[in-house]
This record gives structure tokens, sequence and C-alpha cells, in this order.
């Protein structure tokens, strides 16, 4: 297909306003919902970069933190720029800007997705697909409009991918250095080591990789510090590595490689859609017969920072969605080489036609599908129930992810969290919240696909879950449970079948349960 330099320009016009368009409301969860200048925080994740944010604005930065510091550094740098017309900024000001980043971030992989599929197809058509996927992909859009890392990582690994490639084609000294800019970015922000696999490739396939080499580490080592405000030390990157040690990869006791592996599998429908994975598929198959006479370092440069995240989410004990996010660009880029093997344009008008425009309108409502819980979180359903039945004095416990924010003095409120020092007894309680988010780890779920986890292996136990959920569940005990808000959405067939067998496929979000003494 030949289209026009305004046709193009004006097609990736649309596709952006339209990717923004599914982006933008999900910046609004929690905000404003409950009430005028409110603001609930539901995502932890967020609140970690925005406390690193206020540690530069304060002056008071710690360099022994454990986590890098680059996503924080961009809400501060945000919050400075904004001071300077005069705007004096809040705690809940700096979530909407960290917010606003990652959805600056999303829109920047889909302009990266073009670039790089136009430059290495060469089809101007098919660059377009791929940004048309990766701007209704629901797993980007969805992680776009947190103030998380998690975009911002993925743009940043898959710029070092396509640099490696644009500086081994082009023996550009700027292209490559630029790669290794860009992985110091991608590890400022987060650690995200699979930015760091195609520098490998880079070096073993490139010329002058000696002096590329050491330039190149120079420069990303500026980077990665400069990024992260330069406020991270020696004690900070120890903190960092038991971190991530602690948190990802050591925390159940018997990891099973083989059940992560089989979560990542069945987590990729839930996370892209059925089509455009098996598009994919078809297209892994396409790229696999093109690359047989290209030199092996140019489609190594893709390959191998994909391969190698991998690998690296094989060894978590975590396999959230958001793990998942990186392999995006790569599952769009695919899907654009596969569309033409299903629809190749010739036929009968009717497969031709509405073929592309039945699937087309599928990843659409597929995107709506994992946004639809956060346009309208379903605690402030719960919260509005309450409210209108519950009589006012009533003793509450909130457990961990079941904050409700309920009016001020109407109730007698107790939160719990997964760290709560405290133990509470849910017999000095009228009513109970609990949230899916935090009882799904009792349960079969990603994190033990093929059974109820066993007491000793569970990711993240805490008191209160070991003690009461069992019997809460079972209607055993003093409280039962009275009232069940499902998640908000879950409509396509394959969140329904995720959440048949292991639930809300989607972090943060999830069912609420509501019982009474």
């Amino acid at each position: 297909m030949i289209l026009s330099r305004s046709t193009r320009i004006l097609a990736l016009f649309a596709i952006m306003a339209f990717a923004a368009a599914l982006r933008v409301p999900g910046i609004y969860w929690g905000d404003g919902e409950i009430g005028k200048n409110s603001f609930a925080h539901w995502h932890v994740d967020e609140d970690t970069h925005v406390e690193i944010a206020k540690q530069f604005l304060s002056g008071k930065v710690d360099y022994g933190f454990d986590y890098v510091k680059g996503f924080g550094a961009h809400i501060a740098a945000a919050a400075n720029l904004v001071k300077l017309f005069g705007w004096k900024t809040s705690a809940e000001d700096l979530h909407r800007f960290g917010r606003w980043i990652s959805l600056c971030y999303g829109l920047g992989t889909i302009l990266l997705v073009h670039i790089a599929v136009s430059r290495i197809s060469g089809s101007r058509a098919a660059a377009l697909l791929a940004a048309w996927f990766m701007a209704v992909c629901s797993l980007a859009v969805t992680n776009s409009h947190f103030a998380a890392a998690d975009s911002a990582a993925c743009f940043w690994m898959w710029a070092a991918a396509y640099l490696c490639w644009k500086g081994l084609r082009d023996e550009s000294s700027a292209a490559k250095l630029g790669a290794w800019a860009s992985c110091g970015m991608a590890l400022a922000v987060k650690i995200t080591v699979a930015a760091c696999f195609p520098l490998i490739i880079l070096f073993l396939a490139g010329k002058n990789r000696w002096r590329i080499l050491f330039a190149g580490m120079s420069i990303s080592s500026f980077v990665f510090f400069a990024a992260n405000g330069w406020g991270v030390g020696w004690d900070g990157m120890l903190a960092i590595a038991g971190k991530i040690l602690g948190d990802s990869v050591s925390v159940i006791p018997r990891h099973s490689a083989t059940e992560t592996a089989f979560t990542v599998f069945i987590s990729l429908f839930p996370a892209y859609s059925l089509p455009l994975v098996l598009l994919a598929v078809i297209g892994l198959g396409e790229a696999r017969r093109s690359i047989a006479n290209v030199h092996w370092g140019y489609w190594g440069c893709f390959a191998a920072p994909a391969l190698g995240h991998a690998f690296l989410v094989l060894s978590l004990d975590d396999p959230f969605e958001r793990h998942l996010l990186p392999f995006a660009p790569a599952i769009c880029g695919l899907a654009a080489m596969g569309w033409p093997k299903v629809f190749p344009g010739e036929g009968h008008w009717s497969f031709q036609a509405l073929g592309p425009l039945a699937l087309v309108s599928y990843l659409v409502f597929f995107a709506i599908d994992g946004e639809y819980p956060f346009w309208h979180d379903n605690r402030i359903t719960a919260r509005s129930w309450i409210v209108r039945e519950v009589e006012p004095g009533s003793r509450m416990l909130e457990g961990p992810y079941a904050r409700l924010y309920l009016p001020n003095g109407k109730y007698k409120t107790k939160e719990t969290g997964l760290r709560s020092k405290t133990f509470p007894r849910i017999g000095d309680f009228d009513f109970l919240a609990l949230h899916e988010f935090h009882t799904y780890r009792y349960e079969r779920s990603r994190l033990s696909p093929f059974r109820k986890p066993l007491p000793g292996n569970i990711y993240h136990p805490d008191r209160f879950g070991l003690e009461y959920w069992d019997g809460l569940k079972n209607g055993e005990g003093p409280l039962k449970l009275i009232r069940r808000f499902p998640a908000p959405g879950q409509w396509s067939p394959e969140r329904r079948f995720y959440k048949k067998y292991w639930g809300t496929f989607t972090s943060f979000v999830g069912d609420v349960y509501i019982f009474k003494q």
C-alpha cells in the first residue's frame, strides 16, 4: 500500500490522539471521585516515587533508599518547572505529574514503534499498523496512566535496542552512544536489566568495539547517576539489590519455575488479547523467514532484550502483569508483520473488509474492558453503599487495598496493611472490608496457578490474612459476608476465563468484600 506523506502524518496524528483519549481518563483514577479535592491512593508503587520526589523537593535526599530515583526525579523536575509559573504544588499534584509523565512515555513508545518498524521493514503501512496496535494495546494503555516507572522503563529499553540496530546498520557512533545513554535511563527509572542485552550484541557485532564500550560505559554511568538526581550512594545500590531479591526473587520459599512459566503464558492473553498474540506468532514466523539473509547483529538487537527479559521474568516469584509490558513493542511490531498473512487484501470483499474491521473493533473493546475498572473503581461503589446502608458510629476495619475513605467522624474506622505492626481482632469490629488484591495471595492465583498455596509458601503473607481469611471465606467466625462488589469490566473472554481460575487479572483492582458482625 502506497501512502502519501500527508496521509501518513494525518493517520499517525489520529492514532496518537486516539491513544491519548484511551489513556487520559485513567489518569483521574481515584482523583476527585470521593469529593472535591480528594485523592484516593490505591497503587502503592505510586507512593514510592512520590516519596522520592518529596526528597528532592525538600533537599533531604536519602542516599541509602532502596529504590532508584529516576522516575521520582522526573516528578520533582515537573514540580520545579510549574513553580516557575507560580503554581504551588501539593502531594496530590505530585501523583498527577507522575501520571502525566507516564502518559507522555506511553505516547512516546507508540512513536518509537512507528519509527522502528518503518526503518526496519521499509513499509510505512506496517509502521502505522504497529503504531495502532501499540495505541490500543491494553496492557500499555493501563500502565500509561500510573505514577510508576514501567512505561518509562519500557520506552528506554526499546530505545536502546533501536539505537543499537541503527548504530550497527549505519555504523553511527552517535547512535551507539545514544543506545548506551538510553540504557542508563532504563536503569535509572527502574532496574531494567534487559536494556543491557542489546549492548552486548552491539559490542559483539560492531566495529571499534572497545572504544565504543569504554565511551558508552562512561556515558551510561553519567546518565544513570544524573537521572537519579545524583541521589544514589553505594549504600543505596546495596539496598536496591536487596530490594530486588527480597521483593521479586526470594519471596516465595519454594519457587517453581514451571508455575511461573505457565503463569506468564496464560497471562499473555488477558494482557494483549488472543487475536493480537496470534498475529504476533504469525508475524514471528514471517520474521524468521525474512532474516535468513540479514546480518545476525541486526535482528539480535531486538531479540536480545525480548529473550533476556523473558528469562528474567521466568526467574521471578511475582510475575505480575506489569512485568509483561516490555514485550508490548515486540508483540505489536510482530503483529503488524503477521497482518498481511491473515488479511492479504485479496478474495471476497466481506473477508477483506469485515475481518479487519472486526479485529480492530475487538482490540478497542479489549482496551476499554481493561480500562473500565479505573474509570469508576468499585471501592467507590462499596463506599457509597456503606454510607447509605450502614448505621453511623459503626466500627469498620479496612484491610490492605480496601481503604474506602469513609466520611470523617461518621464511622470508627481502622486500617490494617500488609506490614502493619498492630494485629487487630476482627471480633472488635462491626464491619470488615477486604479487597481481592490482598486475599488472592491465599488462593489459587498467578502466584500459585495449580493449587492453593501452603501457609509457608505465600507471597508476602500478613498475620491478619493467615489468621482470618480461611474462616471468613468459609463463613466461620464472628463476621459473615453480606456484600460482594465485583471488579468492573472483565467482559472479554480472555479476562473472564482468567478470572474464573486465577482471579482478577489487573493489579490493584479486584472484588471488594464486606463482612458484618
